[in-house]
């Protein structure tokens, strides 16, 4: 066998378990925890009638992706508004954060619970804030085609249905481009 023959057969070979291995080795974290939704954009809960209202809080989540505290980050002028929201948020369940090494960690999201009404019902939608851009933009440069795979599976294990409220996939995928 030549010696060309030779390296195109172990530069094929690399190639081969490159592609193999690149969603074992598929980039995991630090990433922020998912809302598991179960397929749901919007809540239906029991609220005083009051005014529609936009709350930004941060959530506390667990290693295992219960809630373990939420704080409101700014009143949105209605007390019993923030109230409900915070209730509202303390019942919910996440994914847990992953660090850089992709293990389960405690972390905080920031979200916006939007209380309203619809059709006569109180509803609640929680929108998910990106994490700081200078963060996602170091997670973002060592992103591969697998891992954006992983991140869509990701939503698909949190009952995600509807994409279109998600900031992170959609945020990864316009700052890798």
């Amino acid at each position: 066998m030549s010696t060309a023959t030779f390296h195109r057969l172990v530069a094929l070979l690399g190639y081969v378990s490159c592609l193999a291995a690149s969603p074992a080795f598929a980039q995991m974290g630090p990433i922020q925890p998912v809302l598991v939704t179960d397929g749901k954009v919007e809540y239906p809960h029991k609220r005083p009638d009051i005014e529609d209202a936009s709350v930004p809080v941060e959530v506390h989540v667990a290693k295992d992706g219960t809630v373990t505290n939420v704080v409101v980050s700014e009143t949105s002028g209605n007390l019993e508004a923030d109230a409900v929201a915070v209730g509202f948020m303390r019942d919910r369940k996440f994914m847990p954060g992953l660090n850089a090494k992709g293990e389960p960690a405690a972390s905080v999201v920031k979200v916006i619970v939007n209380l309203y009404k619809r059709d006569g019902r109180k509803v609640a939608r929680v929108v998910v804030k990106p994490p700081p851009v200078a963060q996602e933009k170091l997670r973002l440069k060592t992103l591969m085609c697998a891992d954006f795979i992983w991140e869509i599976d990701r939503m698909d294990q949190a009952g995600v249905r509807d994409m279109s409220l998600e900031v992170m996939p959609y945020t990864s995928a316009r700052m890798y481009m």
